[in-house]
């Protein structure tokens, strides 16, 4: 993709920003020139990532804070907006995997905590962002807001073996969807990204756990992500490293409420992105049955 997103002195938070995903959209958001905070649960992890980009000529600021408890959150958009000034972007990547294998099995403990971070860790993040960029638009000192939350396996059908993980996510693409809602007076727009498989450390627990566990198609879709990498030497992140630069950018400005691919969703056509901006149920959850589905686009 050669369009290059302006992000020049935009305010970024990007949670799970030490590793994986969270890195690599990190360092685009670097790029295109936004002043950049990744935040991890490992002050070790966010200073060494912090210190990656530096040798490539990039300012950023790492810090810790578990997104799980609601105090940590507020004090992190407080030490961000200190150091970098106002918040204009939130890109929230953290998430843990949960228990793997069948539901009768999962510890009850791990399957809720699981949804403190993965669900209620969301929340608090978002809500921290919309007092925040709702208290500067109405101060008029807000042109745009962005919120993007990751999405992923299990939001948009049954994945077996992941239930704490996909009830979250499922839960993230509705929260992102009503939120959205209430944020459009604002000038906020509010999305949620799928990314797609990728050999993180979340995929290494789906291939730790085995087959047995994970099921034989979560395997081999991780066994597959692990052999591709290790026949490149490298990860590709640029399908969602630019799906993330495009909806942080004025270009997306008016879609908001939108559950976005970036493995398969073209949104780099223009007309898509227009669709994306109408009234329809294009890329919403909703149900789909055997009667004929009028799309108001």
């Amino acid at each position: 993709m050669s369009k290059s997103f302006d992000l020049k002195s935009k305010v970024a938070l990007i949670t799970g920003g030490a590793r994986g995903i969270g890195a690599a959209v990190a360092r685009r958001y670097c790029e295109l020139g936004a002043k950049v905070a990744i935040c991890s649960r490992s002050q070790s992890e966010c200073d060494q990532q912090i210190h990656v980009l530096r040798q490539s000529g990039f300012s950023a600021i790492g810090m810790a804070a578990d997104l799980a408890d609601p105090a940590q959150v507020g004090t992190l958009f407080d030490r961000v907006e200190d150091q970098l000034g106002a918040l204009d972007i939130l890109v929230h990547c953290a998430a843990i995997q949960g228990p793997i294998g069948p539901i009768w099995e999962n510890p009850a403990a791990d399957w809720v905590a699981a949804i403190q971070v993965n669900l209620n860790g969301t929340f608090y993040c978002l809500q921290e962002a919309s007092r925040r960029m709702v208290a500067r638009s109405r101060s008029g000192h807000l042109a745009r807001g962005k919120i993007l939350l990751f999405s992923g396996g299990g939001a948009t059908g049954p994945r077996p073996n992941f239930t704490s993980y996909a009830a979250a996510k499922a839960a993230v693409v509705r929260l992102a969807e009503t939120s959205a809602e209430e944020l459009k007076p604002f000038g906020i727009d509010c999305n949620s990204i799928a990314p797609g498989a990728a050999p993180t450390r979340m995929l290494e627990q789906v291939m730790q756990a085995g087959a047995q566990a994970s099921g034989t198609r979560e395997y081999e879709i991780a066994s597959r992500q692990f052999a591709d990498r290790n026949s490149s030497g490298s990860t590709d992140f640029s399908a969602v490293q630019n799906l993330t630069a495009f909806l942080g950018s004025s270009e997306s400005d008016g879609i908001s409420g939108r559950l976005i691919s970036a493995q398969w969703d073209p949104w780099q056509d223009p007309a898509f992105a227009d669709r994306l901006r109408k009234p329809s149920s294009l890329g919403t959850l909703r149900r789909v049955d055997d009667q004929k589905i009028i799309d108001k686009s």
